[in-house]
């Protein structure tokens, strides 16, 4: 209730969030053995921050990332402990752009790895609904392996959706900087 209260209070787009949220899920049943995120409580957290991801356009479009951050971290949240909060605010402002590997350090040790992991996974998903298009995204696989993530989507959707295709050789730089290997196979 307090997440959904919270993307009503700051006018998220429902449908949006709702479709970044089942492909990030998808993500995550594919690789939460190999990524040690079968914890149901990563699980939810990863949920939680994707439906949030975008609560800082409420500010502005320009670093709407920054600014989540600050309203997530500001905001009160019946249900949710300090740490979680601040594993949510980290995730949603690590979405997008620049990676600020130190916002873990602020989260108890045994957070960091998985945080980081369910953020990349956070990016990817958002990254393929840049349109905001109401279309299904289409059948994708993502196999993983310590810090390297491959991701497969068919030829023809990536030929039909060039800018996408442009934004993962982006975020192949991004996620380079944080560590992470970003490979992408059709």
């Amino acid at each position: 209730r307090s997440v959904y209260g919270l993307m009503h209070r700051f006018h998220v787009d429902i449908e949006h969030a709702q479709r970044v949220h089942q492909t990030v899920l998808k993500m995550h049943s594919q690789v939460a053995k190999l990524w040690q995120l079968s914890n149901p409580e990563w699980r939810s957290l990863l949920g939680w921050a994707t439906l949030l991801e975008e609560i800082g356009l409420a500010i502005s479009y320009v670093q709407m990332h920054k600014h989540g951050e600050y309203l997530l971290r500001q905001s009160d949240l019946d249900g949710f402990g300090q740490t979680e909060k601040l594993a949510m605010a980290i995730m949603v402002r690590n979405h997008k752009r620049k990676f600020v590997n130190e916002l873990y350090l602020e989260l108890p040790t045994k957070w960091q790895k998985p945080l980081r992991r369910m953020t990349v996974l956070l990016r990817l998903a958002a990254l393929l609904h840049h349109a905001r298009s109401s279309e299904r995204t289409p059948g994708f696989t993502v196999q993983v392996s310590a810090n390297r993530i491959a991701l497969k989507l068919p030829k023809r959707w990536l030929q039909q959706h060039e800018l996408v295709q442009a934004e993962l050789k982006l975020e192949q730089g991004f996620l380079r900087a944080a560590g992470f290997a970003l490979v992408l196979h059709h």
